[in-house]
């Protein structure tokens, strides 16, 4: 979940350095005089400049700005910046940051090296949204995202919600390729027309009509032949919409898919221990553990979140419960991937729920390697054994897509 955003916590952790850059490059009447006599932290009068501001637009956007900004200074964004460096081969982008913070980090990025703020702003951004649901056993190629068949999809998303759900008559598709493989094609249809209060030029409420847009978001992995839904529709909808798509990109029409692309029933296996063998230099524990009892009718749930534990039995044990008959329905792992020579840890953080979701994505392409690796030989994750089509290989391009602001607020006026 994205942190709430503020203002004043902006300005006191952002160098005056940094800010004096920033606010320079909207052309603002601030002048390095004016900066000379702001102290650091001095949050209340910085604010106080912002509000001063006579161009209305020019201040929009530089508060939009800040919004993005302020997002990615904290530990998931400082892990998109980390990625999106990899990515650009920038492995010294930092070498001139003048403090040492997330805040200093991210507005750095913002004023030196814009595409990599922007890649990672995209990558923050995907990682926060929820409800995916995900699909394998596709086929192991990358496909042809052409502008004609992108205009296809819009096509056919804006009539698949308008005979559905009596919205989306216009919509509009982006790619966004994080050139490791992964694509994300991303939907935004108009929803439904709604009244909102707004203050006008002469700061009086009116009202006034709007149509917002909605996200879906199907991201591919072309490596592992799997992709995840991302769309707050219900069940029945989601699944025609996964069709709907997958059968635009691939041009072919694919069976209808239920199969749980996991089995976290081995967890429960007596025979089943999380120790990992040395090839994959990971500990593994379990900071979340859902059980339900089927009770005729009814059934009974329980979590433990007491601890994190390396031993799934011992964990209920100690909880007192017995596991006979019970089946899992989600699950929280962390993996702990151990630097080689020398090198720094990493930590990330996943959840498994039945039957169809899974959050372990946005991450550097070698940790996911290694955790996929993993859960498969665990057999909790099927591995998709689909072969590319002959002739339908193609070389996966390091670009990146179109770029998308944290804050998408794209509405059509009625």
């Amino acid at each position: 979940m994205p942190k709430p955003f503020s203002m004043p916590t902006f300005f006191r952790m952002t160098p005056n350095v940094l800010l004096a850059e920033f606010f320079g490059r909207f052309a603002t009447d601030v002048t390095s005089d004016d900066w000379d006599n702001i102290k650091e932290r001095d949050d209340e009068l910085l604010i106080d400049l912002l509000e001063d501001i006579k161009d209305e637009s020019v201040k929009n956007h530089i508060e939009k700005t800040i919004h993005g900004i302020a997002a990615l200074a904290c530990k998931d964004g400082m892990a998109a910046f980390h990625e999106a460096a990899l990515t650009y081969n920038q492995p010294n982008w930092l070498d001139g940051l003048p403090k040492k913070g997330n805040y200093p980090t991210s507005m750095y990025a913002w004023l030196h090296y814009p595409k990599l703020f922007e890649s990672a702003l995209a990558n923050f951004r995907f990682s926060g949204l929820t409800y995916w649901r995900r699909r394998a056993h596709l086929p192991l190629f990358v496909p042809k995202f052409t502008d004609e068949k992108l205009l296809q999809l819009k096509e056919a998303l804006e009539n698949f919600f308008e005979e559905r759900q009596g919205r989306g008559r216009v919509c509009t598709v982006d790619l966004y390729d994080r050139g490791n493989g992964m694509y994300y094609i991303t939907a935004r249809p108009d929803d439904y027309v709604e009244e909102v209060l707004v203050h006008d030029t002469h700061q009086s409420l009116n009202n006034q009509t709007l149509c917002k847009t909605f996200e879906v978001t199907l991201a591919y992995d072309s490596r592992r032949g799997c992709c995840d839904l991302y769309a707050k529709v219900p069940l029945s909808l989601k699944r025609d919409l996964e069709q709907l798509f997958l059968e635009t990109i691939f041009e072919e029409k694919l069976p209808p898919y239920e199969q749980p692309p996991f089995d976290l029933s081995r967890l429960l296996r007596t025979d089943f221990t999380l120790t990992t063998a040395s090839e994959f230099r990971i500990t593994a524990f379990i900071h979340v553990l859902s059980l339900k009892w089927p009770h005729g009718a009814m059934a009974h749930q329980t979590t433990i979140t007491e601890s994190p534990y390396r031993d799934v039995r011992d964990a209920f044990n100690q909880a007192k419960y017995s596991v006979d008959g019970a089946s899992v329905e989600h699950v929280k792992f962390q993996f702990l991937f151990h630097g080689v020579d020398g090198g720094r840890d990493k930590s990330i953080t996943f959840e498994i729920r039945q039957p169809f979701t899974c959050t372990l994505r946005n991450q550097p392409q070698e940790y996911l390697d290694l955790a996929h690796k993993l859960l498969q030989k665990w057999g909790i994750e099927h591995e998709s054994k689909t072969n590319a089509p002959e002739g339908t290989v193609q070389k996966i391009r390091l670009q990146l897509g179109t770029p998308f602001s944290l804050h998408d607020q794209s509405v059509s006026q009625r």
